[in-house]
This record gives C-alpha cells, structure tokens and sequence, in this order.
C-alpha cells in the first residue's frame, strides 16, 4: 500500500460533509430494518450500534476508496471494520446489495437514500447489470454525492467510471451534463458555448418545459391511465382535465382579447399546475395503477412544483 498513510483536517472535514449529508436516512433505514420480519419497527433500537454501520459506511466513502487497487481497498475496509466493530447479525444489512425504486420521490441504493431528479425514468437507456460489486460501487458513489462536494473518479481506461455515473443518474432520474474535455481543450471553448444574456431580454425556455409537461400529463392519462379505470372515474378525470386546460388556453383580457404575453399570465399557468397536481394526486393512491405509472405522476408532481417555484422567481 506504500508509504503510511496520516489522517489530516481535509479528509476530517469531507467525512463531516458525507456524515451530514446521509445520516439521518441511514439511521430511519436501520431502525426499520426488521420491518419485513416483524412488521415493526426495531424496538430495540440501539443508536450507537446502528451508528457505527453509518461511521463504517462513510469511512469507505472518505478513506477506503482514495486506494485504487481493489486489494488495497479492500484491505483498508477491513481495517476500518476492525476499529468499528459491529453485532454479527448486524452485517448482513451493512452487506445489503439491492436497490429498491418503488417510491416515486426517493431511490434506495443499499442503505444510501437519494431524493429523485425532475427527469422522466428513461427507459430506453439500457441498464448496467446489477452485480453485488456494482450496486456496493454505486452505493458508495450515492454517499459522496450525498455530501454536495466536487467528486474526482480515477481509475485505469475502461474501469466503469463513465457507466456508473450514467447508471446512477438513470437511477436517481436526473439530467447528467457531460462536458467533453481533453489534452487539446481551451477554456475559451467551454466560455464560448455559454452565449450572454441581457437583463431585459426575455426567455420562453420555462414555457416551453411547462406545454411539455402539460403534454406529457395529457399523454400519460388518455393513453395510460384511463383505460385502468371505470366510467365513472374517466368521466370525473376528463371533465376536470379538459376544463384546466382550457382555462389555461384560452386566457381572456377585460378588453375580451386574447392575451400573447406569457409574462402577464404566470398566475394563470400556477393556477393550472396547482390543479393538475390535485387532479393527479388521487391516481398515485390507486391500487391498479402500476409503479411505472406513480413514478410517472410523482415526476411531473415534483417538475409542477419546481416550475411554480421558477414562476415565484
């Protein structure tokens, strides 16, 4: 492993970062571990113990894997298990491998929990292959990214680097940005393809995401959800649906003159979103709707309230 390895006030300050950021879901996540078993939450509840799978956990995240070479690592995450040790019948939930996606707004990724992005699940991405070792790779990725830091990934060509970012923000369903950089780049590339703005100058951009997520609604309940229900429940859903949407069509000045300024109608298109939220809000409780569906609906719930949020700004 080479030359000795010290502690210092950096690596200090990133395993408070990393803590911060993940330990209130790890605890909720231990306490419930016996849920399946018992149907209850762990009675016996012991903090410390349960504490000390987080300090392992984050110990990997901060110190373990600064060791490229998988026996180096391996060797420093047997040292850390060493100091901080745990019950034998605890390790079978720190060796937990499995990533559950059944809620709409949060991915578990083994015992790391990750709030979900605005974007839509991709399902013609194709997937990594969900081996122990991957999942154990992306959970580890999950906490430093849970700590809000810049993260540097180093390995040989071809290490999986690249797919396991692209597989966690499939996962987590939130828009990855790559920025090609090499030997022969100049920042005056990357400057150059930010184009200035003007303060007066006005941008349609968050417009055109609102028609789309209106559209994107208006598919998923004509095409998806409606054949699920009965008629009485389509009825109800039609009828609300279409006189949202034509109220946000159709907007009319005192002067009975139809208004072109998408500035002069923010409250009107908040309005619409507050109630396509409650009209979907129903359908997410529904025992026949399938999770690809409440998925669905709690993404274009979360992208309503972040426009809301835009249109507040």
């Amino acid at each position: 492993m080479g030359g000795p390895y010290e502690m210092n006030l950096r690596d200090l300050s990133k395993f408070r970062d990393v803590f911060r950021g993940s330990i209130r879901n790890q605890i909720h996540h231990y306490q419930y571990i016996n849920a399946t078993e018992n149907e209850k939450k762990d009675e016996n509840f012991d903090l410390a113990e349960k504490t000390k799978l987080s300090i392992r956990k984050f110990s990997q995240v901060v110190y373990a894997c600064q060791f490229e070479g998988h026996n180096d690592f391996k060797h420093v995450c047997h040292l850390i298990n060493e100091h901080f040790r745990i019950e034998k019948h605890l390790e079978k939930w720190e060796n937990d491998r499995s990533i559950d996606v059944a809620i709409g707004n949060v991915v578990r990724i083994g015992s790391i929990y990750i709030n979900t992005g605005l974007e839509e699940l991709n399902q013609t991405l194709p997937a990594l292959i969900h081996t122990k070792q991957t999942i154990e790779q992306l959970e580890l990725l999950a906490t430093a990214c849970q700590s809000k830091r810049a993260i540097l990934l180093e390995g040989d060509i071809c290490s999986r680097k690249s797919s396991l970012v692209i597989e966690l923000a499939r996962l987590t369903r939130h828009r990855l940005i790559v920025i090609p950089l090499h030997e022969n780049f100049e920042t005056s590339d990357l400057i150059g393809t930010w184009l200035p703005t003007t303060v007066n100058s006005r941008d349609n951009t968050l417009f055109d995401k609102i028609d789309k997520l209106f559209k994107q609604i208006s598919k998923m309940l004509f095409l998806i959800c409606m054949p699920l229900l009965n008629q009485k429940s389509n009825q109800h859903l039609f009828s609300n649906f279409q006189t949202i949407m034509q109220q946000r069509n159709c907007f009319i000045s005192n002067d009975n003159q139809i208004i072109n300024d998408r500035y002069e109608n923010i409250q009107y298109e908040k309005e619409a979103m507050e109630e396509i939220k409650f009209l979907l809000e129903p359908l997410n409780k529904m025992v026949q709707m399938p999770n690809s569906v409440k998925i669905l609906i709690s993404c274009y719930t979360q992208q309503a309230d972040y426009f809301i949020l835009k249109l507040d700004a």
